[in-house]
């Protein structure tokens, strides 16, 4: 009995390893797989199809543009800021400065090297002015996407969103806001009220 189930085992390993060996990867039965003509295909949840970095808000756009896009900075397996030569990323170098005036405020200033010859899909050289748009974006008064980096505390933040050198008025442009709303709402109900009376 022993005998019989060494053969056997023996037989089931020979042919476990003969199917490995066929279906070894990379060999494809001789075929070889161009990256140019194969199709790379893959499995996500239910897109939104709102791929534009500025304004995907739902975990599956933001996959794919995480694929399709590189970001100023990127982070190592700690978690901590990765720049350089060999990161997925487009600095090249990083420096953060902080410094503490006489009142005690603390200012950090941040400085950025790009790398050399960083291009878009449209073959356009990548430069300091496109990173400066990325902020005009995400920092305009009238941005919309998921970015939260107006509440970020930034020099001259708050003059730029309203407009104005005095960073006060930021609650009074907040307000006019408001006004404009509550004026909205107000001419909405009017109109119903007409549709209503003339539709009774």
């Amino acid at each position: 009995m022993k005998k019989t189930i060494k053969v056997l085992s023996l037989l089931l390993a020979t042919v476990m390893l003969l199917a490995v060996l066929t279906g070894c990867p990379g060999k494809n039965n001789g075929k070889v797989i161009s990256n140019e003509e194969t199709a790379l295909v893959l499995s996500t949840s239910e897109l939104d199809g709102v791929f534009n970095p500025f304004y995907s808000s739902s975990g599956p756009d933001g996959s794919v543009v995480g694929m399709t896009q590189i970001g100023m900075l990127a982070s190592d397996k700690y978690g901590k800021v990765a720049y350089g030569e060999d990161e997925a990323c487009v600095v090249l170098d990083y420096e953060a400065v902080t410094n503490t005036d006489a009142n005690g405020k603390t200012t950090t200033t941040y400085r950025f090297v790009l790398k050399n010859n960083v291009k878009f899909s449209n073959g356009s050289p990548l430069t300091m002015k496109d990173v400066l748009f990325n902020m005009y974006v995400y920092l305009d008064p009238t941005y919309y996407g998921s970015s939260t980096m107006y509440s970020t505390d930034i020099v001259g933040l708050l003059e730029y969103r309203t407009q104005s050198l005095n960073e006060n008025e930021q609650k009074d442009f907040n307000k006019q806001f408001d006004s404009l709303a509550a004026e909205r709402v107000q001419r909405l109900l009017e109109c119903l009220e007409i549709v209503y009376d003339d539709n009774k």
